[in-house]
């Protein structure tokens, strides 16, 4: 019903139009004429590729475009395609005015097939301009001036930035976001129709189009390991001392058997696309923040058949980031790398085999700590309030700062009772801002109050934190 809706505005124009002419006048042609009287030459008859459509055209192209539509399998849609090619030329303003999204791929493969055949192509005349100027076409306002006017441009250059922008678009569609990718693929069609990529970002738009109107098939969850991260070394480009593991778990959530194809051999794997955010922070409140997407191909792993409710745990290690921040190991600062993430499985089947389409698997946003080179991780991690307490002590600021990030949600009381405490005004200016960033952090509020505010501030919520 969706697909016959949006073609009846056609077949209802195209009825209403037909009919005898209003006038009550009937066209004629003589009989014969006089063989002495001056002969006047018939004005030519359009060709067949300009003369408009009657009205019964119309209605049989409508009748067509419906067919394609409607069509339940492959040899109906081809068959469908095969007869709106075979009309030709002269019906390519009317299949360009056809507006629906179900069939508008099948409708520019027929457009582009009639264009091919014919050998005629929809980029309108250029206009002389200086035609125009000389007096050309009185009374019409000469149109714009460009930089470039057409067949003027760089096309070496514009294709290497539609190719980019090819690129975007399979990254967004790496990423899950299909909307977004189909947004990028039309934006660069439309930009330059003709491009030599036309043929990848047509089946891109279709691939992003399937997983978008794909069921949900398969559920994820994900844990990061081990619970802290450190640098290796204070290098650059150093990796972690523990490489970070990354445990996915995907649960069959329908109600049959599918066989996931996780790894096949070379460039025939699974890639679980990172949508990283990672931030450095110091006890002053200086702070450096990269975002970007880190591909981590599945590179082995047999496949998996999971039952109904079944999972499926893969684990994918990345040992650095130094694709983010490659100088990140240098800085004496803390790291906090918010981690969002999705799986690309590279094949699909149901329990008779037959392929199916499975959207990205997505996983919720997971968040870790990572310290630099030579900070005692261990002994922080152990005893968090005492280690605050003592790195106070010695006027390590920056160390009680990230120290203080270790506490565990039952010392959250004592940690708080320690940072604003009476001794606060006697403390090092250095230490005081390290305690006021500290609460701000832990507290996720309060970033630019004063240690007044805070105690106020302390003395409502004290009672509601955890006690260790």
């Amino acid at each position: 019903m969706k697909h016959l809706s949006a073609l009846t505005l056609l077949l209802l124009a195209a009825c209403a139009a037909t009919g005898p002419s209003g006038d009550g006048r009937d066209t004629f042609a003589a009989a014969e004429t006089d063989p002495n009287a001056a002969q006047t030459a018939p004005s030519p008859k359009a060709s067949d590729k300009t003369q408009p459509l009657t009205d019964e055209e119309q209605r049989q192209a409508a009748l067509l475009v419906n067919r394609l539509a409607s069509a339940q399998d492959e040899a109906a849609r081809e068959a469908a395609f095969v007869a709106l090619v075979n009309l030709g030329p002269r019906y390519l303003p009317f299949l360009r005015s056809v507006r629906d999204d179900d069939i508008a791929l099948d409708l520019m493969r027929v457009i582009r097939r009639i264009e091919k055949d014919a050998q005629v192509s929809d980029t309108p005349t250029p206009i002389n301009p200086s035609e125009i100027r000389a007096g050309a076409g009185e009374g019409r306002k000469p149109p714009p001036e460009y930089a470039d006017l057409p067949g003027e441009f760089d096309r070496e250059q514009v294709e290497r930035f539609i190719g980019s922008r090819l690129r975007n678009a399979r990254g967004l569609l790496d990423a899950g976001d299909t909307e977004g990718a189909v947004q990028v693929a039309n934006a660069a069609l439309l930009l330059l129709p003709d491009t030599k990529y036309r043929p990848e970002f047509e089946a891109l738009i279709l691939k992003a189009r399937n997983e978008s109107q794909a069921e949900l098939l398969i559920a994820g969850t994900m844990q990061l390991a081990p619970e802290h991260l450190q640098y290796a070394s204070r290098a650059r480009g150093a990796k972690f001392a523990q490489p970070l593991v990354i445990k996915c778990y995907l649960k069959n959530v329908s109600a049959g058997d599918i066989r996931l194809a996780l790894y096949e051999g070379p460039g025939r794997e699974s890639v679980l696309v990172l949508a990283v955010r990672y931030e450095q922070t110091d006890y002053a409140g200086n702070a450096l923040t990269q975002q970007g997407t880190v591909r981590v191909p599945i590179a082995a792993g047999p496949a998996a058949l999971l039952k109904p409710n079944e999972t499926h745990e893969i684990e994918v290690p990345l040992d650095s980031l130094t694709t983010l921040d490659a100088d990140a190991p240098q800085k004496w600062a803390l790291g906090r790398v918010q981690v969002e993430a999705n799986l690309r499985v590279y094949s699909a089947a149901d329990g008779s085999g037959r392929p199916l389409v499975l959207r990205p698997v997505r996983f919720a946003e997971r968040t870790i700590l990572v310290f630099p080179h030579g900070f005692d991780l261990a002994e922080a991690a152990r005893n968090p309030v005492n280690t605050v307490r003592d790195l106070l002590k010695a006027d390590k600021a920056q160390e009680a700062f990230m120290a203080a990030q270790l506490c565990r949600k039952n010392q959250l009381r004592a940690m708080g009772d320690l940072l604003t405490g009476d001794d606060f005004e006697a403390d090092s200016l250095a230490n005081q801002r390290a305690r006021l960033r500290a609460m701000a952090t832990l507290f996720s509020t309060g970033l630019t109050w004063d240690i007044a505010k805070w105690r106020r501030w302390w003395t409502t919520q004290r009672s509601r934190q955890g006690t260790g």
